[in-house]
Parts: C-alpha cells; sequence; structure tokens
C-alpha cells in the first residue's frame, strides 16, 4: 500500500502534465 499511493498519485501527476502540455501546445 505505502508504494502504490505514491504510484497512483505520479500516475496522475502524469495525466496532468500530458493534458497541460497539450492544452499549452494545441
Amino acid at each position: 500500500p505505502s508504494v502504490a499511493v505514491p504510484t497512483a498519485k505520479r500516475s496522475v501527476a502524469m495525466n496532468n502534465l500530458f493534458i497541460w502540455r497539450a492544452e499549452i501546445i494545441g
């Protein structure tokens, strides 16, 4: 669990970064 939580947060952060960059480039 202690590893799964940071992994989930990291995944969400990566998705947010990808969308954020897509909006700026788009």
